[in-house]
């Protein structure tokens, strides 16, 4: 999109180029990360999961019960310190995550402990329609891939190596 701009000019255009890009970088890496398309485009729908589901949106469904274990997580323990070793983590390893632990700490969010808060919330939300069991589903497969993963080792690009 934004390949035809020479970021070695400088000023205002080069910035918005350099930061467009990132953007895009990142929202590559979370649709990978989580396996959910419509993150580049910020298109995913609304998805209230404290309610009946009647959404028929596969992906933004996963996208909701996501966003509602990484809620889980962070206020876990003490919240404060969770999500500060969370953005931490994030920084210091450009955006990667450790995808599951040899000896899980309050100290480190891996993505294991990211699905398994989300997965939580199916014993809440009692919700039967098709597309809602699909995102469970499609969340249970992750977590297989995840748990079945090398301890200790992070994302790359977003993807589980």
């Amino acid at each position: 999109m934004f390949t035809n701009i020479d970021i070695e000019q400088g000023g205002f255009a080069s910035s918005f180029a350099v930061i467009s890009v990132a953007i895009l970088q990142a929202t590559s890496q979370v649709s990978n990360l989580f396996g959910i398309n419509g993150v580049d485009r910020f298109d995913i729908p609304f998805v209230d999961i404290s309610q009946p589901i009647t959404s028929t949106d596969e992906e933004a469904i996963k996208a909701a019960i996501l966003a509602g274990g990484l809620q889980s997580v962070m206020s876990e323990g003490i919240p404060d310190l969770v999500y500060s070793a969370f953005i931490r983590d994030l920084l210091i390893n450009d955006g990667e995550l450790i995808v599951r632990e040899s000896a899980p700490s309050s100290a480190t969010v891996s993505l294991e402990d990211l699905y398994v808060a989300a997965l939580e919330i199916e014993g809440v939300n009692q919700s039967t329609s098709q597309a809602y069991l699909a995102a469970i589903q499609s969340l249970k497969d992750d977590l297989v891939i995840i748990q079945s993963a090398p301890a200790d080792r992070r994302t790359v690009e977003g993807e589980i190596q």
